[in-house]
């Protein structure tokens, strides 16, 4: 549940200037929903996709339960906007950039159109790309923006009603320590205020150009709203949350469909991809098992991330940055 806490005015205001022109008017009054334009998540403008690259796919393919890999996460949280507030559909653009994959997966739900479109500026940073992906974008829509790496432990309708609430301009959503949880509810007319050309930095400039000219203002949760997708042990963590496995006990494995896994082998808090092979009497404890390794009998693997043969380079094996804090 979001708590209620209530919304304040961004201290943007004082630090960038007290003189907020606002953009607000008659339109304000209509439901936002049915003038959210779109759901738009960012992916690796500049940043390397590294966990993507080690597993040899797009983090957006990788399975978070039986059913559902990270793309497929998302897609049904927007469809859940749009069946509460009975929309027609909504679009759901993923914007990649840098060195991310595209997705080879399919979601699927009727009233989701899922775009994909490619960074065209590599040196426009993510203000700069956002204004460009949002030209078609009527003045009076919002747009809901997000860190596509990301698993939400919050529905989206939630997070939409409570970046509602703040009937501003530009929400930005915060958590309570005041961290920002990289989520936006985005009106198209103050995206203008943005330079055409050159690099923008959403968070560093772009807020502030914004904040010159139209109300921008932060609301905040108690509890994150999502688990960041950087490294293997983020990973695990939130196939241990949608799993409903909060504790510290050892759980079973996620086996994605075309892993083959031998009957006695013995699996925790693990994730064997497609393409992997465990073979009798193996053990796989909070490990990663990337496409084409083969795991041998009696092995015993503990806090790995274990390559797709074709990353590895010069090492066999890496030990995934931080696997061990996941029971810690």
């Amino acid at each position: 549940m979001i708590a209620p806490g209530a919304s304040h005015e961004s201290t943007l205001a004082g630090q960038f200037g007290s003189g907020l022109a606002r953009l607000t008017g008659e339109a304000q009054q209509a439901q936002l929903p049915q003038r959210l334009a779109a759901v738009v998540l960012l992916h690796g403008s500049l940043r390397r996709d590294t966990l993507g690259q080690q597993l040899g796919r797009s983090i957006y393919d990788l399975p978070l339960t039986n059913q559902t890999t990270l793309l497929q996460h998302w897609a049904d949280q927007v469809g859940q906007v749009v069946q509460q507030h009975k929309l027609h559909g909504l679009e759901m653009r993923l914007i990649l950039g840098g060195t991310a994959q595209q997705p080879q997966s399919h979601c699927h739900h009727e009233r989701v159109q899922v775009t994909l479109q490619a960074d065209p500026e590599a040196w426009r940073g993510t203000g700069g790309v956002l204004r460009d992906a949002l030209e078609d974008i009527d003045d009076e829509q919002f747009v809901l923006v997000a860190a596509g790496a990301q698993v939400l432990t919050q529905p989206l309708e939630k997070i939409l009603t409570r970046l509602e609430s703040a009937k501003a301009d530009v929400a930005v959503l915060t958590h309570a320590k005041g961290r920002p949880a990289s989520m936006y509810l985005i009106r198209r007319a103050a995206m203008k205020h943005l330079p055409t050309t050159g690099f923008v930095d959403f968070k560093e400039q772009g807020l502030r150009q914004m904040a010159a000219h139209c109300r921008v203002k932060h609301v905040s949760m108690s509890h994150p709203a999502g688990l960041f997708l950087r490294d293997g042990a983020d990973y695990l963590t939130a196939v241990r949350e949608l799993a409903g496995h909060s504790g510290h006990q050892p759980v079973g494995a996620l086996v994605e469909d075309g892993a083959s896994v031998a009957a006695s082998a013995k699996l925790f808090d693990s994730v064997v991809l497609s393409g992997t092979k465990v073979e009798a009497g193996a053990v796989v404890v909070r490990s990663i098992i990337a496409p084409g390794c083969v795991i041998k009998a009696n092995e015993r693997v503990v806090d790995r991330l274990l390559l797709n043969p074709a990353c590895r380079g010069k090492q066999e094996t890496q030990r995934a940055r931080g696997l061990r804090r996941l029971l810690a």
